[in-house]
């Protein structure tokens, strides 16, 4: 499966496009969807996500209205459920809700490693090591013969989701990306690592003319971080078991969903 089947429920978002072929792969709406939710940093931690996309739609059952559901990248690796959380991804969306997932640091990192599978990569010191136990491997005893054990263990679908995801979505006076974005380029100048690997806080000194929500930097005391220039919704869910999703209904002040492992 293609990661962007779901391409075809975007349709319902008037004048989503994609960016020009040789640019980066990032979604452009044109329109600001009505209802936005954007999930910060779930990282394997796929009861706490489940918990929150139910909650939100049921919340968008009672209102009646459709809603994009954002994913800020980073939700695989660290957790003990990854392969979870790309079986539930791979699946389709409840009644009134599009799902966009955006790639992280640790998707890209994942991509790569598949790509070239070598027992030392530093991808297994960083959360790889946790998402290749919920595969039903064994990390600390990786075969010889590596690249023939992931095959059967990592369904080639969850690597075509991964590889295929955009890196941002942009909507009028909005950016939502994982790392945030580099406030020495315009917004759509953005490179890779600007978008994956950067440092979101620099934008508080010299913000953008639009306001990014991103993740990718675990919060203080596991509350979302608003400033004028962005909002941080990663609450460090693998550590904290706080998984955090910024509301924007635009028009309304911004809200936030909040839950919790009991």
């Amino acid at each position: 499966m293609k990661a962007y089947a779901q391409i075809s429920a975007w349709a319902r978002w008037a004048g989503w496009r994609k960016a020009a072929p040789d640019a980066l792969n990032q979604v452009i709406m044109p329109d600001a969807a009505s209802l936005v939710y954007a999930v910060g940093d779930v990282h394997g931690c796929f009861d706490l996500y489940r918990q929150m996309e139910d909650d939100i739609a049921a919340e968008v059952a009672a209102k009646g209205a459709p809603a994009l559901l954002i994913l800020l990248g980073d939700f695989i690796d660290r957790g003990p459920q990854s392969a979870q959380m790309l079986d539930h991804l791979l699946g389709p969306a409840p009644p009134l809700l599009t799902r966009c997932a955006l790639m992280g640091n640790h998707e890209d990192m994942f991509v790569q490693f598949m790509r070239k599978p070598r027992p030392d990569h530093p991808w297994l010191h960083h959360g790889g090591a946790e998402t290749l136990r919920s595969y039903g491997m064994r990390p600390e005893n990786l075969p010889r013969k590596l690249a023939l054990s992931l095959t059967a263990h990592i369904p080639s679908a969850h690597i075509d989701f991964l590889a295929n995801l955009p890196l941002a979505l942009h909507m009028p006076g909005m950016m939502f990306s994982h790392a945030g974005a580099n406030p020495m380029r315009a917004p759509q100048d953005q490179t890779k690592s600007d978008l994956l690997w950067g440092e979101p806080a620099l934008l508080d000194s010299a913000p953008l003319p639009l306001r990014v929500v991103h993740g990718h930097i675990p919060t203080s005391h596991a509350q979302p971080l608003v400033t004028p220039a962005r909002v941080n919704v990663d609450t460090g869910a693998y550590a904290t078991g706080v998984l955090t999703a910024a509301k924007m209904n635009f028009g309304e002040p911004l809200r936030f969903k909040v839950v919790r492992r009991a």
